[in-house]
């Protein structure tokens, strides 16, 4: 694993979790403006959780709501329509020393 990978994936992990914090206080915040909600570190706590736990699902779960709303197909490794586009893939990851990913084709008009 090169060096540029490792520091993607750490810069990636640090977002997340920025993100989740931000959004956690932003929730915060609102409860303690409309509410009166004390902030307690029990409260903050589960708020992290719910945030980061929302997040992991979200994460999860975002390839099939993608793949269903323009309607992907995947396409394999004998397809000869689309053979130029996997070699491309296959080059560009050998040349960045990456696994290579599934291509996926999605069929909707352009406009």
């Amino acid at each position: 694993m090169s060096m540029y990978s490792v520091k993607l994936k750490i810069a990636s992990i640090l977002a997340g979790i920025l993100i989740a914090s931000i959004a956690a206080f932003l929730i915060l915040g609102v409860l303690q403006y409309f509410f009166g909600v004390a902030i307690t570190a029990n409260l903050l706590i589960i708020l992290l959780l719910l945030v980061f736990v929302m997040d992991i699902i979200q994460w999860l779960i975002s390839p099939y709501i993608v793949g269903r709303a323009y309607h992907t197909k995947e396409i394999s490794a004998y397809d000869i329509q689309y053979s130029w586009l996997i070699d491309s893939v296959k080059k560009v990851c050998d040349l960045n020393q990456q696994k290579v990913p599934r291509i996926f084709i999605a069929n909707v008009p352009v406009s």
